[in-house]
């Protein structure tokens, strides 16, 4: 939260995230049922992230 933001203004950052991504600093706000999202966008991020992770664990298999 911005530090210039008064605390009455708290309830219009619920739910808005940094993108998970180490390579992305972008905020969303996370609309999901759950709460849980983690990316900006999975076809930017999300799928970037899961590949990278998938070819990391197929490599310690071998």
């Amino acid at each position: 939260m911005p530090s210039e933001s008064r605390p009455d203004d708290a309830w219009l950052w619920y739910g808005v995230r940094t993108c998970g991504s180490e390579r992305c600093a972008l905020r969303f706000v996370d609309r999901s049922p759950a709460h849980n999202r983690r990316w900006c966008s999975m076809s930017r991020c999300g799928n970037r992230t899961k590949v990278r992770l998938h070819e990391a664990r197929s490599r310690a298999r071998d």
